[in-house]
This record gives structure tokens, sequence and C-alpha cells, in this order.
């Protein structure tokens, strides 16, 4: 079953947010990746200072494994209170084409 994950880490910049994509994006780039396995949406919302992020999952084991990769990036860029909140997806239907899994460059 598909999960939502929220999460809302404590003062999440934009700035932040550019070094934990970076870094992520290299590891992704290492491991011959476009997308975390498993990632069926990832979205990032709010106002600089207060951002927090949702995503979709295929399964909570996708999402449970892509945090052993997850974790250890949060802490080196200095990204904390990032405790996820998980629920059931019932229903995920995609208005138009595909969205690439990028950060504006």
């Amino acid at each position: 079953m598909a999960i939502g994950v929220y999460y809302q880490p404590d003062g999440l910049t934009f700035e932040q947010y550019a070094r934990f994509y970076e870094r992520l994006d290299q590891y992704l780039q290492e491991q011959g990746l476009d997308a975390p396995e498993g990632a069926l949406h990832l979205s990032l919302f709010g106002e600089d200072g207060q951002l927090a992020g949702f995503e979709v999952w295929e399964s909570e084991e996708a999402y449970r494994n892509f945090e052993e990769v997850l974790g250890p990036i949060l802490a080196e860029v200095g990204i904390q209170g990032a405790q996820p909140h998980i629920v059931p997806v019932h229903r995920l239907a995609q208005t138009e084409g595909e969205v690439p899994w990028v950060w504006p460059r």
C-alpha cells in the first residue's frame, strides 16, 4: 500500500534544502538513480524558514529503506526535527504529465 509522508524540520530554509538536495543528488548519481527507489511524489512547500515536505512512496518499506540514506544526509547538512508523519494513501491521481525529480538550478 502506498503511503504519504509529511515532515516539517525545525526552521528549514531554502539554503539548507539546497545543500541537502545537492548532497542527495550526488548520492543518487553515485547509485545510478534518477530518483529515490519507490518514491512516487516528492514535494517541498511553504515559506523560507518554515518549509515542509510531502511525499508519496509505493510502500512503507520503500520509504524505510530510503530513510537509511536520508538520515545521515540530513545530519550532515544540519537539518533537524524532520520527524515523519506517515499515513496510508487511498488514492493518488496525477493530473498532467510527469514532473521530473529536479531542483531548480
